[in-house]
């Protein structure tokens, strides 16, 4: 068994090693996210569609702010076996492993300390533990896998549970933008100026400038009089 460390992104992005592994050779993927949002899955998406690995599984921790109907239903479309637990303030799913299996060959297991979206992926800086074993080797992890498949706080869910999930405001109903730009993107000669974009939590933003001095401004405001 061999257990290597790296730091992303300085080293190895999280993001572009999962998308080779899902081209590889495995019997089994297995995905568990405590902390989803829609822009990881979307950039997982097409190498999940075009993978051959012939049991994929997804666990996810999803909420209304972060997780969309689209794509969850995209990842159905996939084969993907899905499984979901909706995060409360009070109650939260923090596990995060990527399982790629091969039980007659060698396998390997990602364990990252990032979220399951763009930045955790690609670009916000966390270490990854990689754990290489050969079949030989598989029952000192097996408790590991076996702990993945029995989570009860994760339920099994189709379309229509999907659906209702939506419908229910416990997830978006459809992907929308999220990238919101970077402070240093918007502070341009003292002047900010956004486009109207729709970002996961729904609100619509326009155009705002910094103000460059600070006016006087008089407000007349009729008040109610007494009978």
């Amino acid at each position: 068994m061999k257990v290597i460390y790296w730091s992303q992104p300085e080293e190895i992005k999280l993001g572009d090693i999962i998308t080779r592994r899902l081209a590889e050779d495995f019997d089994e993927m297995w995905m568990v996210a405590g902390f989803t949002k829609d822009s990881g899955l979307e950039v997982l998406l097409p190498a999940i569609e075009s993978s051959t690995i012939p049991k994929k599984n997804m666990d996810l921790g999803i909420d209304k702010k972060n997780v969309s109907k689209d794509a969850l239903l995209k990842l159905l479309k996939a084969g993907v076996h899905l499984r979901v637990f909706a995060n409360q303030a009070e109650d939260k799913v923090e596990t995060r492993i990527y399982a790629f299996i091969q039980r007659s060959g060698t396998s390997c297991i990602y364990i990252p300390s990032g979220k399951l979206s763009e930045g955790g992926l690609f670009e916000n800086t966390c270490i990854v533990t990689e754990i290489i074993y050969t079949a030989e080797e598989s029952k000192e992890v097996e408790m590991l896998v076996e702990k993945l498949r029995k989570d009860a706080k994760f339920k099994a869910v189709q379309k229509e549970d999907i659906v209702k999930l939506s419908e229910n405001g416990e997830i978006m109903a459809r992907i929308t933008e999220r990238k919101i730009p970077r402070i240093s993107e918007l502070y341009q000669h003292g002047e900010i100026e956004i486009g109207v974009k729709q970002y996961d939590e729904g609100a619509e933003i326009g155009k705002h400038f910094a103000p460059t001095e600070m006016d006087e401004v008089e407000i007349e405001v009729d008040l109610p009089t007494e009978d």
